[in-house]
């Protein structure tokens, strides 16, 4: 499984990134909590908010069905000598399918989740494939600008900008479509970008 790092074992970390919060993130938390793990890690959200990884992928210990394009590498370094604690100049540098997208609100959806459309803002049945984003964090506008980063088993991370001069991102929650279409997965293409 490789070395353990930010919550995480590096050497299956594909399929560990698709991990989605329970219930949808709450405004008064993100401005109290630190986080002590970069955002694609489980563990830079509170200890009390739970985690599990989504209920169509196979359970841990079996494989995920990972994108032969889905490459990642961590740089960065533990404070202290124990891999649980607090890490520090944390990036995943990751190759991946990806697709830009906007994320909208669901009105009258309780479980959290927002819908994805294609970056043009267009909606057209060819990408009308159920798509959904779990937020882990709050959003900073509605109708977000956000980067799909595709995984593998219909899955994947939705990722936000941190700084317009810097091509940096953060997790924002996990995407899964329900009925996946050919014409969604063609209509990406592979991207190269550093989360944070």
């Amino acid at each position: 499984m490789g070395r353990y790092f930010a919550g995480m074992w590096l050497g299956v970390l594909g399929p560990l990134l698709l991990w989605q919060v329970l219930g949808p993130p709450k405004s008064a938390e993100s401005s109290t909590h630190r986080p002590t793990a970069p955002s694609w890690s489980w563990a830079s959200l509170p200890l009390h908010r739970g985690i599990h990884y989504a209920p169509d992928l196979p359970q841990m210990g079996s494989s995920v069905d990972v994108d032969h394009n889905f490459k990642a590498m961590v740089t960065g370094q533990a404070i202290g000598s124990n891999p649980f604690d607090w890490v520090t100049n944390t990036i995943l540098h990751l190759r991946a399918k990806g697709i830009e997208c906007d994320a909208t609100s669901r009105l009258f959806d309780f479980s959290g989740s927002w819908d994805l459309n294609r970056g043009d803002g267009r909606s057209s049945p060819k990408f009308d494939c159920h798509t959904r984003l779990f937020r882990d964090r709050v959003p900073s506008v509605d109708n977000e600008e956000l980067l799909f980063v595709y995984i593998g088993n219909n899955a994947g991370f939705g990722l936000r900008k941190t700084n317009n001069h810097a091509p940096t991102y953060e997790r924002v929650g996990f995407v899964n479509w329900i009925h996946p279409q050919n014409e969604f997965l063609e209509s990406m293409k592979v991207v190269t970008v550093d989360v944070i």
